[in-house]
């Protein structure tokens, strides 16, 4: 599966901000690549910058 674009990652990461508890921004970005499936190839894929996974630049 690609990684999916902020329209469908939008309303997951609502869900787990709804449970009312506080989480990082890597709990944020590992709950989505779990709900997403994705591989550990996708989640390490950079934007084309370099600077950074281009999963954690969508929530």
């Amino acid at each position: 599966m690609a990684i999916p674009d902020f329209q469908k990652i939008f309303f997951p990461l609502l869900e787990l901000a709804g449970d009312r508890q506080t989480h990082t921004v890597g709990e944020a970005v590992d709950a989505l690549a779990g709900k997403f499936n994705l591989t550990q190839e996708e989640r390490d894929e950079q934007l084309p910058s370099g600077n950074q996974p281009i999963l954690n630049s969508r929530p």
